[in-house]
């Protein structure tokens, strides 16, 4: 097993969950460019990777950093691709909740939570409306 194609892999995907914005499905163009750049998957065999991760159920980047990782090094390439995937964020998420728990006493947190639950009422609300109007005019140009 070539430890330092694991540690590569690792960190690529690392980079890739750091530094792209908007959950999984976001972060499969950076993905793309680092994997097609680093020679390790062609864009064409990168988008059979994303078929195929979009076929199974479960989060998508994982799933498709697991494709290419498996490419590389096998079971080992794909572990290692999906922990550069998730750990980091799971660790950082980790970190910013002991951080919350810190501060969620303090008078400003609250006021600032309870000023946040009329904006995420309205955005829910707005979400509902608009998946109803999509809904409703799709059915009804059907019948």
């Amino acid at each position: 097993m070539n430890m330092k194609l694991l540690w590569k892999i690792f960190l690529l995907f690392t980079k890739v969950a750091m530094f792209s914005w908007g959950g999984g499905p976001a972060s499969l163009g950076l993905m793309q460019r680092e994997a097609v750049a680093a020679g390790w998957v062609t864009p064409e065999e990168f988008a059979d990777g994303v078929a195929l991760s979009n076929a199974l159920p479960g989060p998508t980047a994982p799933q498709t950093s697991a494709y290419v990782g498996y490419k590389l090094a096998g079971w080992p390439g794909a572990l290692s691709a999906v922990a550069g995937t998730v750990v980091p964020a799971t660790l950082l998420m980790l970190i910013l909740i002991i951080g919350f728990f810190s501060i969620k006493d303090n008078i400003y947190m609250k006021a600032a939570i309870k000023g946040m639950r009329p904006f995420v009422v309205g955005l829910l609300a707005w979400t509902a409306y608009q998946m109803a109007v999509t809904v409703l005019s799709s059915t009804t140009l059907k019948s």
